[in-house]
């Protein structure tokens, strides 16, 4: 059915709703229910219009998506806006009726406490040209030709392409490609300041004193102050070691700029970050991670993590072959997923890997729902679907695609996502997986990251590509003339990669006072932030530095007053580090707790209160040393 003729039933679905009840006659049933099923129409139907703007090499068919996509969203705006429509769910929700059972009452709530989002689609994509870098680094990119002989080709949304920052040893070329990737959307910003202003505006005239006061307020963290004061304490708790580690890497610095016949001028800027990083970890951990890639090919690593889940949750994943699979590219996979036979044979819902980098393609890794699960209005089960994307170089005749620490850290933690989504087991599709409260739902899937720090699951994962395949065999022989290394990844690599976890975390905090929101600029407050938290030099109150934080759309998503939930994201927060260190900690294939934590955790998704959810697992109120252990701070 065309989106057009969707929207018109949806429009005149909900028409008759407002028009046909008053509020002094609204239930549950006459109200809500049909509510439930428009929503249920429009969840299943928005993400495959969305899909296509992801993921079609087709710039024409991309930017249909995309117009289509707004229809959708255009009418949910309206909808939370239909002041009629608020009157019979907020009705509702003064009722209480004593039938209505506690996941429908958390689904009032929800719907009460509901309002539209305004998405700012990112500029296109941006296509540069940088001065030639090492070959290792270099050897997929398209060389110039004519006037651009002796440079390469970028493209600025390839997710691989972040290696230049990381390997090219020319500062002048990795700043250029800071500039470059950091100010490729720089007309978003006066759009991302004109929201700040709206929502500060929309918060006072509904009585709170910022917007992160109201975004706030059905969150765990509940008020503004609460996130100021955790963060206010552990930037106190990190600013020594933040400013010890600064010193090693200037020196790093300092080293490799006088052994190059350059002085240095006690300057650390953040295109020197990735590189001196790099130097760090392997002085330090004595780990080259350019050597710990070719111990996780792609293919290999992701079947291991699959298993790895079948074995903790009890799942089983088949690959269904594409004759009987409508994917949108032909190397999209994709598996059936169900419960072991022996505990019940359910089928769950499907998981499709969208793993290659390609022209048009959305970079970065992300999981998305395409069709979450919920219970029809005939009582069987709508079975979910979700996709995991990623932009990995595609492997080549001579080269395979090889992922570093952060891409499996990173892989592992959204296909959880991905596994919450296939889990779940809830009656409405807005409290279906991970549409739980913003700073809850990331600590499932940050939980899972200890996994990729740990030696025993590390070694069980870590193959060297060379004996995957005969394929691979040749590509490792026509690379190296060194001996074949160890098949298993070796004890004093799994070492240096553990003991590399906590090197190099700087933050920055994106904060708003609402009082001054119409002068604040957004630019200018970002790189001051990088200056004083990162200690970065960036000069003082330029507004023309750089402005990478509106290549995000998280701002115009749920994560509005929300980022601190991501709070160093490539460790762990505080309630996946209290999840992590109760349950898992001295045995990660501990099926019974891994059962435990897929029923009492991640089939509840939002269908009730996150920290009564958090409270039945660990059996007490989450506690914060475990988070500042890991970290090893007092």
């Amino acid at each position: 059915m065309k989106t057009g003729s969707l929207i018109t039933q949806w429009q005149a679905a909900q028409s008759q709703l407002t028009h046909n009840i008053h509020p002094d006659g609204v239930t549950f049933a006459n109200t809500i229910v049909p509510f439930v099923a428009i929503e249920n129409s429009i969840n299943i139907h928005t993400p495959i219009l969305t899909l296509y703007e992801m993921t079609s090499t087709r710039l024409d068919v991309g930017k249909a998506s995309n117009e289509v996509r707004k229809l959708p969203d255009e009418f949910k705006s309206e909808r939370m806006k239909d002041r009629g429509l608020f009157e019979l769910i907020d009705a509702v929700r003064m009722r209480e009726e004593e039938d209505v059972d506690p996941e429908s009452r958390r689904l009032v709530e929800r719907m009460h406490r509901g309002t539209g989002s305004v998405i700012l689609p990112l500029s296109s994509r941006g296509i540069g040209l940088l001065d030639v870098a090492p070959k290792d680094v270099l050897s997929n990119l398209e060389l110039g030709q004519g006037e651009n002989e002796g440079k390469v080709k970028i493209n600025l949304d390839d997710y691989g392409h972040c290696e230049i920052s990381t390997f090219v040893k020319d500062s002048e070329t990795r700043k250029k490609f800071e500039f470059a990737t950091s100010n490729k959307c720089v007309q978003n910003v006066p759009l991302l300041k004109e929201v700040v202003v709206l929502r500060a505006e929309a918060a006072k005239l509904l009585g709170y004193e910022s917007h992160a006061a109201l975004r706030l307020e059905d969150r765990m963290a509940m008020t503004p102050e609460t996130v100021i004061v955790f963060l206010g304490d552990l930037r106190s708790r990190l600013v020594g070691s933040g400013k010890e580690e600064l010193d090693k890497l200037k020196e790093l610095k300092r080293k490799d700029l006088e052994g190059r016949g350059d002085s240095f001028d006690n300057r650390f800027y953040p295109w020197d970050y990735a590189f001196y990083n790099r130097q760090l970890v392997k002085e330090e951990y004595s780990v080259d991670m350019k050597k710990v890639e070719e111990y996780f090919e792609v293919h290999t690593t992701v079947q291991k993590m699959l298993k790895t889940f079948e074995e903790l949750f009890g799942l089983q994943f088949h690959d269904i072959g594409r004759q009987d699979a409508v994917a949108w590219d032909e190397n999209a996979m994709v598996y059936s997923t169900w419960d072991e036979e022996a505990l019940g044979g359910e089928f769950l819902g499907y998981l499709y890997l969208d793993l290659f980098d390609r022209e048009s393609k959305d970079s970065g890794i992300f999981i998305c729902t395409l069709e979450p699960g919920f219970v029809r209005e005939d009582g069987t089960r709508h079975y979910p679907s979700t996709v995991l994307f990623c932009s990995f170089s595609k492997p080549t005749s001579t080269r395979p695609c090889l992922l570093s620490q952060f891409n499996l850290v990173m892989l592992f933690h959204e296909l959880g996502h991905g596994i919450h989504n296939l889990v779940s087991k809830t009656k409405y599709s807005r409290l279906h997986g991970t549409n739980t409260v913003v700073d809850f739902g990331q600590a499932p899937s940050q939980m899972l990251e200890n996994w990729c720090w740990t030696p025993s699951f590390l070694k069980s994962l870590g193959q060297h590509y060379s004996y995957t395949s005969l394929g691979h065999l040749a590509m490792w022989k026509g690379s190296s003339t060194d001996t074949q290394p160890p098949e298993i990844i070796p004890d004093e690599m799994v070492t240096g990669i553990v003991g590399s976890k906590y090197c190099g975390e700087p933050s920055f905090l994106l904060g708003q006072d609402t009082e001054t929101a119409k002068s604040m600029d957004l630019t200018r407050e970002y790189n001051e932030m990088v200056r004083e938290i990162q200690m970065f030099n960036v000069p003082r109150y330029r507004a023309d530095w750089a402005s990478p934080f509106v290549l995000s759309s998280h701002f115009m998503e749920e994560y509005d007053a929300g980022c601190y939930s991501y709070l160093l994201r490539r460790s762990s927060q505080v309630y996946s580090t209290d999840i992590f260190y109760s349950a898992f900690a001295g045995d990660l294939t501990n099926r019974a707790e891994g059962r435990r934590y897929w029923t009492v955790l991640l089939e509840k998704g939002g269908s009730q209160d996150e920290m009564k959810t958090l409270k039945e697992f660990l059996g007490r109120d989450p506690s914060i040393e475990p988070f500042y252990k890991d970290l090893a701070l007092d």
